[in-house]
C-alpha cells in the first residue's frame, strides 16, 4: 500500500460567496482523476462546535466521492467562518511526480513557476533530500514541499501549502534527527512544521497538532528566517524583523513542541541572514552571518548559555543582498556580496580558531559582477562555494586550508540573479545545488544539479574570455537617476537590452537602433537607463534585472534603484 502524501493548502480566508470560495474553487479545478486522488481535511482554530462538525460531515462527504455537494457546503462554510484561519489539507493517495530532466544535467525539481525562493535539506543517515519552494501564482503565495530519495535523480511534492498575495512564506529547512523541519513566515506569524525524514511524508509534533506558532507580530512582523540543528536534538530558528531585531527561538524537545525564545542585542540587522549548527564543536552552537545598517557585514555566535558573541565586523557597500555561513569543527566561513570601485565581488571572511582571528580574501573574479552565494563544509568534505557570475552559477572548492580550486560552470538552466541558491554536501566528496532560473524566459523555476553530474572536480573551467558576449558592471549601481550598461561583442550584430522587475515584467526596453560603433575591434556598446519605465513613469526603488542578447548568447546583471 503506498503512503499517502499531504499537500497542504494554507490560508488567510477574505469573505467568500456561499458557492464559490477560495478553497473550493481549488477543489473544484481538480480533474477527475485527481478529485479521485484526493482525500481531503479541514482543520480549524477555535471556531464554535457546530463549524468543526460541519467540517468532518464535509470531509465525509468528498472522501466517499460526492464531491458536488461537498464543494456546495464547502462553500457555505468558508462564507460563515469569513476572516478566520484555517488549513485545508489535501492528501495525495498516490506520489505526484515532478515533470522530466531537462536544461542539460539540471533536474526540474517541481512543474511550478514564478518561484522566488528555495531551501534545500540533506537526511545524513538515509541521504533523501528535501527542497522547500516559495511560490507566486496569481493571488496567492505558497510553499512547495518537494522530496527525493535517489539522490536528486527525481523529486515528488509532497505538500503545498497557499495564502494571501501579503504573506510573505520566506522559508528555511533543516534536517535533525528523524525529520526535515522547515520554518515560514505566514502573514503575522511564524510557524514551524515538519516531514519524516524517511519518507517524506507529513508528520504531526508531538501533541498531534501539524505546526507550531513560534511567534505572532503585529508590528514587526519577521521578513527573514533561518533554522540550524545542533547535536541530535537541539533546534535553533533565526530571525530578521521589520524593525531590524534579530531574534532566536530555540528547542532541546524532540518532540518539536517547547520552545523557548531570547532576542539578541542585535537592532540594527538588515537583511542577508544565515545560519549554521557547528554540532559537536562546542565553543559556539550556531554562527549567524548578515547585514546589518548602515552599511555592515556581521557574524555572531551563540555559545553556551544562549549567549551572544560579536566575532566580527566588516564595512561594507550599502546594496548586499545575500550572506552564506558554515562551520566544521574549529574553521568557519562566510560569503557575502560587496560592490568594490562599480563591480560587484563575492568576499569571503575565514577562522581556523572557533571565530577568534579573521581573515578576508575575494572568491569572485574581477572581470564581471557576481551575486547570491552560499557555502557549505559539512561531514569533513572541504568547502564548497556557489555563486553566480556571468554566464552561469559557478562552483569553487578547497580543503578547510590551502587554495580554491579553478570555478567550473555548474548551472545549465539560466539562473536568476536576484533568488539566492543553496548547497548543501552530501557525502563523498559530492556537492548538491538547488537554485532558481530567471523569471524571463524559463518562468522562475526550481533546479538541482550535482558536482558530480558536470565534472566539477578536477573537471575544466569555461573562462568568460572564451564566449563572445560579455556583460561589463552597469555604473553607478545603485543609482538614483542614471545609470550607464555596458557590453562588449565578439562581432556587430543586433542587441537586444532589456529591464525587468523582480518579477520577470519587462518595465524598460532599452534596445539600441542600431548595432554598436564605439570600438572597431572589440565593438563595445552603451546604453543609459534612466529610471524609468515604458510609459515614462519613475520606478520604485528595488532590484532589477538587465538582460543582453546577441547573436544567439545572453547574460544577465542586477541592479539597485536608490530614491
Amino acid at each position: 500500500m503506498r503512503p499517502i502524501i499531504s499537500v497542504l493548502l494554507c490560508t488567510a480566508l477574505c469573505a467568500a460567496s456561499a458557492l464559490a470560495g477560495p478553497r473550493s474553487r481549488a477543489l473544484e479545478r481538480l480533474s477527475p482523476a485527481e478529485r479521485a486522488n484526493a482525500v481531503i481535511s479541514i482543520d480549524l482554530d477555535a471556531v464554535p462546535e457546530p463549524l468543526n462538525l460541519e467540517a468532518r460531515a464535509i470531509e465525509d462527504l468528498w472522501n466517499s466521492g460526492h464531491f458536488v455537494p461537498a464543494l456546495e457546503r464547502f462553500g457555505k462554510l468558508e462564507d460563515e467562518i469569513g476572516p478566520r484561519s484555517f488549513e485545508f489539507c489535501v492528501n495525495w493517495r498516490n506520489p505526484v511526480p515532478a515533470p522530466y530532466p531537462k536544461w542539460g544535467n539540471d533536474v526540474l525539481i517541481n512543474s511550478r513557476d514564478s518561484l522566488y525562493m528555495v531551501s534545500l535539506a540533506r537526511h545524513p543517515a538515509s541521504g533523501n533530500l528535501f527542497a522547500v519552494l516559495s511560490c507566486h501564482t496569481g493571488n496567492n503565495r505558497g510553499l512547495s514541499i518537494n522530496f527525493s530519495n535517489d539522490g536528486g535523480q527525481s523529486w515528488n511534492e509532497m505538500s503545498w501549502l497557499s495564502g494571501s498575495d501579503s504573506y510573505r512564506y520566506r522559508n528555511s529547512a533543516v534536517v535533525m534527527g528523524q525529520y526535515c523541519y522547515y520554518a515560514y513566515v505566514y502573514g503575522s506569524e511564524l510557524r514551524l512544521r515538519r516531514q519524516n525524514a524517511g519518507n517524506g511524508t507529513n508528520a504531526v509534533f508531538r501533541d498531534g497538532t501539524n505546526w507550531r506558532t513560534l511567534a505572532t507580530t503585529t508590528t514587526d512582523t519577521v521578513k527573514e528566517v533561518k533554522l540550524a540543528d545542533w547535536s541530535i536534538d537541539q533546534l535553533f530558528c533565526s530571525t530578521i524583523h521589520d524593525n531590524s531585531r534579530l531574534n532566536m527561538f530555540w528547542t532541546g524537545d524532540t518532540g518539536g513542541v517547547d520552545w523557548q525564545q531570547f532576542s539578541s542585542p542585535e537592532t540594527t540587522a538588515k537583511r542577508g541572514l544565515d545560519m549554521h549548527g557547528n554540532s559537536p564543536y562546542t565553543l559556539y552552537y550556531v554562527f549567524l552571518s548578515y547585514f546589518s545598517n548602515p552599511s555592515y557585514f556581521r557574524i555572531l555566535g551563540l555559545g553556551p548559555g544562549l549567549n551572544w558573541d560579536t566575532l566580527t565586523t566588516v564595512v561594507v557597500s550599502s546594496d548586499g543582498m545575500f550572506t552564506g555561513i558554515s562551520a566544521y569543527r574549529d574553521t568557519v566561513v562566510a560569503v557575502y556580496e560587496n560592490l568594490i570601485s562599480g563591480t560587484n565581488f563575492i568576499r569571503y571572511r575565514i577562522s581556523y580558531d572557533g571565530g577568534a582571528n579573521w581573515g578576508t580574501a575575494t572568491l569572485s573574479s574581477p572581470d564581471t559582477h557576481a551575486y547570491c552565494p552560499d557555502v557549505a563544509m559539512r561531514g569533513g568534505g572541504g568547502i564548497g562555494a556557489f555563486f553566480y557570475q556571468t554566464p552561469a552559477y559557478r562552483f569553487k572548492w578547497r580543503q578547510y586550508s590551502g587554495s580554491w580550486t579553478t570555478y567550473t560552470g555548474i548551472s545549465d538552466a539560466i539562473p536568476a540573479v536576484i533568488y539566492q541558491p543553496t548547497i548543501e554536501y552530501l557525502g563523498s566528496g559530492i556537492y548538491g545545488v538547488a537554485f532558481i532560473s530567471e523569471p524571463i524566459n524559463d518562468l522562475g523555476r526550481a533546479y538541482f544539479d550535482r558536482s558530480d553530474w558536470t565534472g566539477v572536480e578536477g573537471g575544466p573551467s569555461v573562462p568568460l574570455g572564451d564566449r563572445g558576449l560579455k556583460l561589463l558592471p552597469n555604473t553607478p549601481n545603485p543609482f538614483g537617476q542614471t545609470t550607464t550598461i555596458r557590453y562588449q561583442l565578439a562581432k556587430p550584430g543586433k542587441v537586444s537590452i532589456k529591464v525587468y522587475n523582480a518579477a520577470g515584467q519587462c518595465v524598460r526596453d532599452l534596445t539600441p537602433p542600431s548595432p554598436p560603433l564605439e570600438g572597431r575591434d572589440s565593438w563595445v556598446g552603451s546604453v543609459v537607463w534612466d529610471g524609468r519605465d515604458n510609459q515614462g513613469g519613475r520606478v520604485a526603488s528595488g532590484v532589477y534585472l538587465y538582460r543582453l542578447e546577441a547573436g544567439g548568447e545572453a547574460a544577465t546583471g542586477r541592479m539597485a534603484v536608490v530614491r
